[in-house]
């Protein structure tokens, strides 16, 4: 005779339930991998349409930062707003 399966869930109060769902998980960020090295630079191609690469161009010239560190600068801490956005 084979056994019957059943889909009832495991016996638990509904707040056992909420805290067992809230429970922070240990996520492991692709950037915080072991193999990941700060020393490793690598490029990506940003396109950007005629008036806003003159605007970088421009304010390049005025603060002599290179493009490169000015959108460095206002892309990092962004980067960090959105990730811990989405981390609440």
């Amino acid at each position: 005779m084979a056994n019957k399966m059943t889909l009832k869930p495991p016996k638990q109060t509904a707040e056992a339930f909420i805290k067992a769902a809230n429970k922070e998980v240990d996520v492991l960020y692709p950037w915080e991998d072991s193999k990941v090295r700060e020393d490793v630079i690598k490029s990506v191609n940003l396109r950007l349409n005629e008036p806003v690469l003159l605007k970088l161009q421009y304010v390049s010239e005025k603060t002599r930062k290179s493009q490169q560190e000015l959108i460095r600068e206002a892309l990092l801490p962004y980067l960090d707003q959105v990730i811990e956005g989405l981390r609440s």
